[in-house]
């Protein structure tokens, strides 16, 4: 082997290290930059899956606290309505008038009906069947609809003399005061 022939085996040797080099080195770069990309990744990840958590969890917060507030709804209409319902066995007419709005838009048969109207005919009822009266169930339907009324399907037993009951459904309905706007019966056995 002459000089010349060891000089270019000695450059080859030198490109084919350098191309080595330059492969070792691009095959860093690309595991370093795909490192760098993944771990980018993992974290723009977490962090959406803590926001999404945190959505979530407002979103939770705001579930709960409207069932808090229907819930309460439902309780206070619970207890406006046996409140009703013991005035009314009583003959209470000042209570009763207490809870009703200034125009009803349902009583019984009547529409569009003015309280002290319904009080003026509560007491003619009232004379005429002194011995009249409602047991009602305790576990009675409360639905609250948007808008804050609040409907309240209640089954009973009524009597105008305490001695023959019939079967009965009233339906009654608040606004959001608490106020009753609504009244109406639906009687078992086509009596009224």
């Amino acid at each position: 082997m002459d000089a010349k022939n060891i000089v270019d085996l000695i450059k080859k040797q030198e490109e084919k290290q350098n191309r080595r080099k330059i492969v070792v080195m691009l095959f860093l770069i690309i595991c370093s930059v795909s490192f760098i990309i993944f771990i980018s990744l993992i974290i723009f990840k977490t962090e959406k899956t803590n926001e999404y958590l945190f959505v979530n969890n407002d979103s939770l917060k705001a579930i709960n606290t409207s069932y808090a507030v229907i819930e309460y709804k439902k309780e206070k209409a619970r207890n406006c309505i046996s409140y009703y319902f013991s005035r009314k066995n009583i003959k209470d007419a000042d209570s009763i008038r207490n809870i009703f709005t200034e125009k009803l838009s349902r009583y019984y048969t009547y529409t569009e009906i003015k309280r002290d109207s319904i009080i003026t005919e509560d007491y003619k009822y009232w004379k005429k069947y002194p011995n009249d009266i409602l047991n009602y169930d305790d576990d009675f339907a409360v639905e609250v609809f948007p808008g804050d009324t609040i409907k309240c399907l209640i089954n009973g037993k009524y009597s105008k003399d305490r001695k023959e009951f019939v079967d009965i459904v009233q339906e009654i309905r608040l606004n959001s005061e608490f106020k009753i706007f609504y009244v109406r019966a639906f009687y078992s056995n086509n009596t009224q």
